[in-house]
């Protein structure tokens, strides 16, 4: 490996902890350094689940701001099926037994944009929009990336704040935001800080149970 390069080997669960660990170490990788890829080992990783997928978005977006990649080290079938699955198999170079090696299709790097992001707060992962979606096909994507992942035993935050407009938020994509918090059974919510975009997707909102928060803050506010 160069000196150069940034090494991680994840173990076989991943824990909040471990996912913050990787974080820091990511960034003070790419803070004290002008250049190199980061490497992140995954031969002993049992299955990619929530914490995991959200560091390396994090991780990923900070990389390519700056001119670095994310290369992904001994992925297992079930694991490229979950970064397949959730499309995010695009955004990193990708080594797999099953295959010499698989990277982004470089050809559509213009057309490629990893509008989610991901931070950690309080022991709670929030995952969001980095930036306005220019279609309801990405909130679709980010929809479907979620409800993929979303399926583990962490709190998890859904911010969507930076939906393009309230217009944007159709009855079908509250409908499957619903569904993910009625399936988690308490461990996911969502808030939304934008007013207009609130308003919209509490008129499509028909489960007692559900509840869009106003701010972070208030979503965490009451959270056991």
């Amino acid at each position: 490996m160069p000196d150069n390069e940034f090494s991680y080997k994840l173990p076989a669960e991943i824990t909040f902890y471990n996912s913050n660990e990787l974080i820091e170490m990511g960034v003070q990788f790419l803070t004290s350094s002008k250049s190199g890829n980061m490497r992140i080992d995954l031969a002993d990783l049992i299955l990619l689940n929530s914490m995991t997928i959200g560091a390396l978005i994090k991780l990923h977006n900070m990389a390519e701001e700056n001119g670095r990649a994310i290369i992904l080290d001994n992925v297992s079938e079930d694991n490229l099926k979950v970064l397949e699955t959730t499309s995010l198999v695009n955004f990193f170079t990708v080594h797999a037994p099953s295959i010499p090696y698989k990277q982004p299709e470089r050809q559509k790097k213009e057309t490629l944009s990893l509008k989610l992001d991901f931070d950690l707060f309080q022991n709670v992962g929030v995952f969001k929009f980095s930036d306005f979606p220019a279609e309801n096909t990405d909130c679709e994507t980010y929809i479907t990336t979620l409800d993929t992942i979303l399926n583990d035993e962490f709190k998890t935050l859904i911010d969507i704040s930076r939906f393009v407009s309230a217009c944007t938020i159709t009855e079908p994509i509250v409908k499957r935001l619903q569904k993910i918090v009625e399936q988690s059974k308490g461990r996911v919510r969502i808030f939304c800080s934008d007013a207009a975009t609130l308003q919209a997707c509490e008129k499509h909102i028909s489960s007692p149970f559900v509840t869009i928060y106003p701010s972070r803050e208030k979503a965490l506010g009451s959270w056991n």
